[in-house]
C-alpha cells in the first residue's frame, strides 16, 4: 500500500548505525530516510533511489489511486525525537475524513544553540530541497491536469517557514506552475514581507492554489517583529506577530488569526479546533465555509481576516 512508504527526507547527518547526528550537522544533500517510529532513529534508504526519482514513483503510484501527497517541514525541534513526534500528529490529525494520502517528511537539523544557526541550517536545507523539487513538480506539471487524481499540499511550522522561503528563492519555477493545491503555514517564523508580490514566498502564487496562514498576538516563540539580529541576514526583517499585512490578503492567500489564550504556536499540533480547521482547508472547503471556526464560545473563535 502507498501508504507504507511514508518517507523522510533529510538534511541530517545519519552514522552508520542508523543514529542521527543532530545539532547543526547538515548531510550535502538530501537523503532518503524511512522514519522508524519504534526505536526513534532514521535510516538510509539507498534502495529507494535519489529523492526526485522516489518522489516521481510515489506520485505515478498515488494518481493511480486517487491519494494524496503531503510534504511537511518541520519548525525547531529540540531532537529526532520530536521531529518524528511532529511528524506522527500531522500524521493523526489527517486521518479523520481526509482523503489516502502518504506524508512526506522534511527532515532539518533544527536543534541548534542559537537562533542564527538555526536560520542559517535553514536556509541550507532550503537549497537542498529546492534541487529535489524542481524536477519533481516539472514532471506533475507534464501530466494533464484532468489525469491529475493526487493533489499535492504543503505544511510548514514554524522556523520550517525561512526552509520555504529559501526553497523557493532558489527554485527554478519554469515548468511548475499550478501544480500544489493548498498550502498552510502554521505560526510560521517568516520574513516580514514574505508574501508581498515580490517576497520570498510570492513564487507560491503560480505554483498552489491557495495559502492559509496561521498566526496570531498571543505567540510569543516568534514574537518578535521588526529586525532580528543574525550575522548571516543583517537585514532580516521577521513578521513576529504582526501576521500578514492586509494589503497581501486576497482571494488566494487567506490569513486565520488564532486568539488569545490558545496557546497559538503549538496548537497548531495541539488543539484540536486548530487541527480541524486546516484538516478542512485541505478538503479543499472554501475559507469562508469552514466549520469548526468557532469552539466553545467566543473566546475559542478562529477568524479570518479581512
Amino acid at each position: 500500500m502507498i501508504a507504507a512508504m511514508d518517507i523522510l527526507l533529510t538534511s541530517r547527518v545519519t552514522t552508520r548505525s542508523g543514529r542521527v547526528r543532530d545539532k547543526s550537522m547538515m548531510a550535502q544533500k538530501l537523503r532518503l530516510a524511512r522514519p522508524d517510529l519504534i526505536n526513534r532513529r532514521a535510516f538510509v534508504a539507498p534502495d529507494l533511489g535519489t529523492p526526485t526519482a522516489f518522489l516521481c514513483r510515489m506520485y505515478e503510484l498515488a494518481n493511480g489511486a486517487g491519494q494524496n501527497i503531503v510534504l511537511f517541514i518541520h519548525g525547531g525541534c529540540s531532537g529526532f525525537r520530536q521531529t518524528l513526534r511532529r511528524y506522527q500528529q500531522v500524521q493523526t490529525a489527517m486521518l479523520g475524513g481526509i482523503n489516502a494520502h502518504t506524508i512526506v517528511g522534511v527532515s532539518w537539523p533544527s536543534n541548534c544553540k542559537t537562533y542564527c544557526a538555526m536560520v542559517h541550517n535553514a536556509r541550507q536545507t532550503g537549497h537542498m530541497l529546492a534541487a529535489a523539487l524542481a524536477p519533481w513538480l516539472r514532471h506533475i506539471h507534464s501530466i494533464a491536469p484532468d489525469q491529475r487524481k493526487c493533489q499535492v499540499h504543503v505544511i510548514v511550522h514554524s522556523m520550517g517557514g525561512q526552509v520555504l522561503e529559501h526553497t523557493l528563492d532558489a527554485l527554478d519555477e519554469q515548468g511548475c506552475d499550478n501544480t500544489l493545491d493548498e498550502v498552510v503555514l502554521g505560526a510560521p517564523d517568516i520574513s516580514s514581507h514574505a508574501l508581498r508580490l515580490d517576497g520570498p514566498l510570492s513564487k507560491l502564487r503560480p505554483l498552489a492554489r491557495r495559502v492559509h496562514v496561521y498566526t496570531g498576538w498571543n505567540d510569543f516563540i516568534v514574537g518578535t517583529t521588526g529586525v532580528v539580529p543574525c550575522r548571516y541576514y543583517p537585514s532580516y526583517s521577521r513578521m513576529g506577530r504582526v501576521g500578514v499585512q492586509s494589503q497581501h490578503l486576497d482571494d488566494q492567500v487567506h490569513e486565520v488569526e488564532v486568539p488569545r489564550g490558545m496557546g497559538l504556536h503549538w496548537s497548531f499540533y495541539d488543539y484540536p479546533h486548530v487541527r480541524e480547521d486546516w484538516c478542512e482547508v485541505l478538503r479543499g472547503t472554501p475559507a469562508n465555509e469552514i466549520d469548526g471556526r468557532t469552539s466553545k464560545g467566543p473566546k475559542f473563535m478562529l477568524t479570518l481576516a479581512t
